[in-house]
C-alpha cells in the first residue's frame, strides 16, 4: 500500500480519531463531501466498516410502511420502478432473440450474461487499488457542478422565452 498524502492522512486522522462526520471535514478542508467519501472509502477500513453495517441496517429494515408505501428517501433514490427494470430487461431479451442482425443479437446475449454474472457491478476493490488526488477529484467535481447549475439556467431561460 502507498503511503497517504498529507490531505488524505489528515482527513483520514479526522474522521478515525477525531471522530469528525464527513461533511465535518469537507466544510473543514474546503473539499466536496463526495470527495472526502472516496477518500474516507479509499483509505480507512473503520469507514468501509461503517457503510457495510448501515448498508446492513438499511437493507434489514423496510423500505414501506405497514400500508405497502415507500419511504420519501427511497423514492428519491430510485429513479426507475421495479416495473420499469423489468420492462427494460425484456427488451433487451427480446432484441437478443427477434433481431436480424448477428451483432445485435450477439450484444444483447453477451449483455444478459454479463448482467447474471455480475460483470456490470463496479468492484469496490478497484476503488481500493487506484491512487486518485484528492484536490483534482474535488476540482472536477466542483467544475460538474458548475456545468449542471448552467444547464439548468439556460434550461430555465429558454423556458422563459
Amino acid at each position: 500500500m502507498q503511503p497517504l498524502s498529507n490531505i488524505a492522512a489528515t482527513i483520514v486522522a479526522a474522521y478515525e480519531t477525531l471522530g469528525m462526520t464527513e461533511a465535518d471535514i469537507a466544510s473543514q478542508e474546503d473539499l466536496d463531501p463526495a470527495a472526502v467519501k472516496f477518500l474516507l472509502y479509499q483509505n480507512s477500513k473503520s469507514y468501509r466498516e461503517a457503510i457495510k453495517t448501515q448498508e446492513v441496517i438499511q437493507e434489514g429494515s423496510s423500505s414501506s410502511d405497514e400500508r405497502g408505501q415507500e419511504d420519501t428517501e427511497t423514492k428519491e433514490k430510485r429513479i426507475f420502478s421495479d416495473e420499469d427494470m423489468h420492462d427494460a430487461a425484456l427488451t433487451i431479451v427480446k432484441l437478443g432473440a427477434q433481431s436480424d442482425v448477428d451483432r445485435v443479437r450477439f450484444d444483447a446475449s453477451r449483455f444478459i450474461i454479463d448482467e447474471c454474472q455480475g460483470r456490470h457491478k463496479l468492484p469496490s476493490a478497484n476503488l481500493m487499488n487506484q491512487r486518485i488526488n484528492i484536490l483534482v477529484l474535488n476540482e472536477e467535481i466542483t467544475k460538474v457542478k458548475a456545468a449542471k447549475q448552467k444547464s439548468l439556467q439556460q434550461v430555465k431561460e429558454a423556458i422563459e422565452v
